[in-house]
């Protein structure tokens, strides 16, 4: 079932522009790339005995789940021929479920 969430294209800019921001502060060091979490949560607002702070990004290390899709370890593809494969064999997967 379709679903709208009302939002105005400022609160959708003002979002992607903290995603933005996080982003760039986690790239800062491209060459050693480890931030040593797999999930942030950004606050908007702050909830009591939850979210302290507003604006405040909370860090959170989940395991991967070998059979995910998506977190489970593959190598790399090397080549634009292997990503091709490399997709098919995805989206194949995705098919069969």
């Amino acid at each position: 079932m379709e679903t709208t969430i009302p939002a105005s294209k400022a609160s959708i800019s003002a979002i992607a522009s903290l995603h933005a921001l996080v982003t760039l502060g986690l790239l800062g060091n491209v060459g050693s790339y480890d931030p040593g979490f797999t999930t942030l949560l950004l606050s908007f607002q702050r909830v009591e005995d939850i979210f302290e702070e507003a604006f405040r990004p909370y860090r959170f290390r989940v395991p991967r789940a070998a059979d995910c899709l998506i977190c489970q370890a593959r190598p790399t593809p090397s080549s634009v021929e292997d990503l091709d494969v490399a997709l098919d064999q995805a989206l194949a997967r995705l098919g069969n479920e």
